[in-house]
């Protein structure tokens, strides 16, 4: 007896046939992430918190669960700047992702408005020394970022270096919809 079964949601979804025996994806079909990596899924998030040490310490904290609601017409947002640089007034600003266990995260899934601007992925937080795992800029849609491995860490954190052009016109500000990792458990 053959059997379909559709796993995960959106780009993530898999189609998984049975015939009884082994399974396997359907060729051709979306995988469901990991990019050949076993063991890959999706890290469980026990908070996401706004990160802006540089500055006067929130950016935008009633924003934040916008950043990871499942609706991608809502989204956090930076505050407006005059300039992509932060109008002088700081190295950057971010989400912090605090995961429910420490984990190697292998991609940054990411949905924005708005393009250009640049961001890092740290493994922990900002700040000298920091360990950057992933790097990126701002698409105006979907995008995945592939990290670096290196040794587990329980917080990850979208870095913002760069602002792009504000979506809705006037500054500078970037607007995160949707943010998620996934990764191999530690």
């Amino acid at each position: 007896m053959a059997a379909a079964l559709i796993l995960g949601t959106g780009a993530g979804a898999a189609l998984v046939i049975s015939t009884g025996g082994a399974e396997a994806p359907v060729p051709g079909a979306p995988s469901g992430g990991g990019g050949g990596i076993p063991g890959i899924v999706p890290l469980p998030l026990a908070s996401v918190t706004d990160a802006d040490p540089g500055g006067e310490g929130r950016e935008m904290p009633g924003e934040v669960p916008l950043a990871f609601d499942g609706n991608e017409v809502t989204a956090w947002r930076t505050e407006r700047y005059a300039t992509p640089g932060f109008g002088g007034l700081k190295e950057g600003v971010g989400l912090a992702l605090a995961l429910e266990a420490p984990a190697v995260a292998h991609r940054l899934d990411l949905t924005d408005v708005g393009s250009g601007g640049a961001f890092e992925v740290i493994a922990g937080d900002p700040g000298p020394g920091a360990r950057v795992v992933g790097r990126g800029s701002f698409s105006g849609g979907h995008q995945q970022v592939d990290l670096q491995e290196g040794p587990p860490s329980g917080l990850y954190t979208l870095w913002i270096t760069e602002l792009p052009a504000n979506a809705q016109g006037g500054g500078y500000r970037a607007s995160v919809s949707e943010i998620a990792l996934e990764g191999t458990p530690g």
